[in-house]
């Protein structure tokens, strides 16, 4: 198997794995196979899951002159056979850097088991939670020193999804609130500016005087 992976293998694979689950276990075969050149390239992962979006007859698969196609008018990208939605003309204008894909079909009808099943490549199962994308991908892509988390989720999808049985040192960094600083990393008002600033740094003394304690007597 080729350990090469670019943007169109990896949405090609990736739609496999949601619509088919044991031929899609031929993807996260590859992805383990290819993790070596990918730490090496610094790549990463980035989906955008918009749920709840317009439908797909209106934006990427229209449909035209078929009773199950939308209202909106096809315009040409320039890709060869690919048209979209007179609504995004941007996007159309860039296509060259995208991947569309159109064959996937499921037969999850309620919208919480399909995130699953997408988010995951397994359909949902009571006896074993699977992990998130985001994180089978941080757990074969990002360094162990790496001082940062491997896996960030902005909302609440990565979160109830989660690590699955790779366990919490691939769940999600959170951030519910974008543009705004993490919860809980402000030190909490102990009193003014001043105070607040020299009670945390007797806090910082007595935890190293205490760690480095720990560390001669291990």
């Amino acid at each position: 198997m080729s350990t090469g992976m670019n943007r169109r293998h990896f949405l090609k694979h990736v739609a496999t794995a949601s619509a088919l689950a044991v031929p899609g276990l031929h993807f996260w075969q590859g992805l383990r196979a290819a993790a070596p050149k990918l730490k090496k390239e610094n790549k990463s992962i980035i989906i955008l899951w918009m749920g709840g979006g317009p439908a797909t007859i209106d934006l990427w698969d229209l449909k035209p002159g078929q009773q199950t196609g939308g209202e909106f008018k096809p315009i040409k990208t320039p890709v060869s056979g690919i048209e979209i939605s007179e609504v995004l003309p941007t996007v159309a204008s860039q296509f060259k850097h995208l991947s569309i894909v159109r064959s996937l079909v499921t037969n999850e009808g309620s919208h919480e088991r399909g995130t699953v099943l997408m988010n995951t490549g397994r359909q949902p199962n009571p006896v074993v939670q699977y992990p998130a994308l985001g994180a089978t991908a941080s757990s074969l892509l990002t360094a162990k020193d790496l001082p940062l988390p491997g896996f960030i989720g902005i909302g609440g999808t990565a979160q109830r999804i989660g690590p699955g049985f790779l366990g919490m040192m691939y769940a999600p960094f959170t951030v519910q609130n974008p543009g705004q600083p993490p919860q809980n990393i402000k030190p909490p008002g102990l009193g003014n500016e001043d105070e607040t600033n020299e009670r945390l740094r007797r806090r910082q003394r007595l935890f190293y005087t205490v760690e480095d304690n720990f560390t001669e007597s291990a």
